[in-house]
């Protein structure tokens, strides 16, 4: 007998995916939560707080729909080691990284970050979002190209192939590009608070356009 190593490639099993899926949905949840202890405080906190919450509940319950999306169209059985097993690392990791902007605020009054610690951090986090949902657009190449994952249309019908246009990852360079060009404007700039509040909004708008065009292209 011969041990032979292999990427082991499969249609969806329902057994070897529900794990994955209920435990990101949890995930999710938990992040959500966490931000809702912050919320309360709206009326207590800065500016730049505030946009802080705003862009981490767009950004959270974005990435949900579009998670929950690709969830319709296809999963894929997880094993040591394929290429799925390698994407659910990606959505774990994007998780984690929607768990550190939601604990970033304390939860009690007059402890929160300046305006430019608040701006310097959401830089940072967003700019890693983009880069993990670049390597996940990569993943969905790398799968399409071995022919062997399907998925449902979600009009309905047959099976097909999984497929991943690159005017999606287009749109994810996009709005790397944009992440990457506010990094480099907050290790620059120094923003003081109104800058900062500048800042945080504009990577609001980058996360709305960025989630706005992916899944309409994507419906």
């Amino acid at each position: 007998m011969s041990l032979t190593f292999k990427l082991t490639e499969d249609r969806y099993s329902s057994d070897a995916a529900e794990t994955g899926l209920t435990f990101t949905d949890v995930l999710f949840g938990v992040a959500l939560s966490e931000l809702m202890t912050r919320l309360v405080l709206w009326d207590h906190v800065s500016n730049a707080a505030r946009l802080h919450m705003l862009l981490t509940a767009v950004t959270i319950l974005g990435s949900y729909i579009g998670f929950r999306k690709s969830q319709k169209r296809g999963q894929f059985g997880l094993r040591f080691f394929n290429i799925a097993l390698l994407r659910f690392a990606v959505d774990q990791g994007m998780v984690f990284l929607y768990f550190w902007l939601a604990l970033y605020l304390p939860t009690t009054e007059n402890a929160e970050p300046s305006a430019s610690e608040i701006a310097k951090f959401d830089a940072k986090v967003v700019l890693a979002i983009f880069v993990l949902y670049f390597i996940w657009d990569l993943l969905c190449h790398w799968m399409a190209g071995t022919n062997k994952y399907y998925v449902k249309p979600l009009s309905g019908g047959d099976e097909q192939r999984l497929s991943a246009p690159w005017y999606r990852t287009v749109i994810t360079t996009g709005g790397l590009a944009l992440a990457l060009v506010g990094f480099a404007y907050d290790q620059s700039a120094r923003p003081s608070g109104y800058s900062a509040d500048g800042l945080i909004g504009g990577l609001i708008v980058v996360t709305v356009a960025y989630r706005f065009f992916k899944d309409s292209i994507s419906a």
